[in-house]
């Protein structure tokens, strides 16, 4: 409308009221000018004409809209303390439909709950956020919209969701308890607050999560770099190929092996190694239960409420800067030991289940690849060596001396 007033394709405007044409003085500043230039009559059903020719009828217009402006804050300030005292009760505030919620906001969608508490227990076990949101992609798992792709920003907000852990928030400020049932553990829910909200763990932007066991974890016998990638052949089949760059430059290919073979392979010793009596001891990890997640995270949330009293105090002149510099970073240390307690108390060790276990390759099936790899790169360094001098990687024979493997112990 203000483009057809300024090319003079508009000689009036009807509205139903002033205030339904601005909300902001600044929007009706523009206007008013408008108007006067093009000598633009205005008229309204509730209020009649209006007229922007005039000192009377521009205060008229200004008063109408400062009144209007004064409303629309005050509502809004209504409808955020009613929000507020909602999230206090733990009640539903509204909004768009949540991941894993019905509209209602209190009853689970089955479907999408299990997806949730799945992408869960990846992340607590190790894997990126990109792995997960790979396999979603793959999958062709909608979002709550039921359209557009996973990206790791958007699982990530949903993992730290409070109301998944039966928690009612505002702006990301927890309240209260909620009425609803929550979906995932509460001391899951803080685990992953510290391990999502670490940003040592983040993982990088950009790139496509691996999509074979070895990408990136294998090491190249020639120059020790975790190069390997897969790559098709002319025939048909997948090898890993390593093509990183030698001391003089020189990016002729290291290593390269069939990856289907060299895959099996790697699992099945995996698999054997994890067999053994001494497995458990060697390779699980330490139980970490007794931990109070509801304290910790508590703690740490005190923590940032005194980094805002001493920031308050020093803008006060109440500290020095020296005494500013000195408390933050004895509570910045404490802040890390928090969150590491955190992540710790609810990381699941998935090689607890693996070790000793009678149908241990049913139990490897039915993991995620991702789950698979953070197994693999936690127990034993692989190495693929060049194979003996006039044979090939491909065919009817596989080098088996030709795969290192370097055994890691907790």
């Amino acid at each position: 409308m203000l483009a057809d007033i300024d090319r003079g394709a508009v000689d009036a405007v009807i509205s139903w009221h002033p205030d339904r044409l601005h909300r902001r003085p600044a929007e009706l500043e523009q206007f008013i000018t408008l108007c006067d230039q093009h000598a633009v009559e205005i008229r309204t059903v509730q209020a009649g004409a209006m007229d922007l020719s005039t000192p009377s009828g521009r205060l008229v217009a200004r008063m109408l809209g400062a009144a209007a402006r004064h409303e629309i804050e005050h509502k809004s300030e209504r409808i955020r303390r009613a929000r507020v005292q909602l999230a206090q009760q733990g009640k539903y505030g509204g909004g768009r439909r949540a991941f894993g919620w019905e509209s209602d906001g209190l009853t689970q969608r089955a479907d999408e709950a299990e997806l949730i508490r799945y992408a869960a227990s990846q992340v607590l076990a190790g894997v990126s956020l990109r792995q997960v949101v790979g396999e979603f992609n793959r999958r062709q798992i909608p979002t709550a919209s039921g359209s557009g792709r996973w990206v790791g920003a958007k699982l990530r907000s949903i993992l730290l969701s409070p109301r998944n852990a039966g928690l009612a928030a505002l702006n990301g400020e927890i309240l209260g308890e909620a009425t609803w049932e929550p979906i995932i553990d509460r001391d899951k829910f803080y685990a992953l607050q510290a391990i999502l909200n670490d940003p040592d763990r983040r993982w990088p932007r950009g790139g496509s999560a691996a999509a074979w066991l070895g990408s990136g974890i294998y090491r190249c016998g020639v120059c020790g770099s975790n190069s390997l990638r897969v790559n098709p052949t002319a025939s048909g089949r997948r090898r890993y190929r390593c093509y990183a760059p030698r001391a003089d430059g020189d990016r002729t290919r290291h290593v390269g092996r069939d990856q289907e073979r060299v895959d099996e392979f790697v699992t099945r010793v995996l698999l054997a190694r994890l067999s053994m009596e001494d497995a458990a001891p060697l390779f699980a990890a330490p139980d970490r239960g007794g931990v109070d997640t509801n304290a910790l995270a508590g703690e740490l949330s005190q923590l940032e409420d005194r980094l805002n009293d001493l920031a308050d105090l020093y803008g006060r002149g109440g500290i020095t800067a020296a005494q500013l510099e000195s408390g933050t970073a004895s509570i910045r240390q404490r802040q890390d030991e928090v969150t590491a307690a955190l992540a710790a108390a609810a990381e699941t060790n998935p090689v607890a289940a693996l070790a000793g276990a009678d149908d241990i390759e049913e139990r490897w099936r039915s993991l995620s690849l991702g789950v698979q790899r953070e197994i693999l790169k936690s127990l034993v360094t692989v190495t693929i060596l060049p194979t003996k001098p006039g044979r090939k990687g491909d065919g009817g024979y596989f080098d088996y001396d030709a795969i290192h493997f370097e055994w890691r112990t907790r």
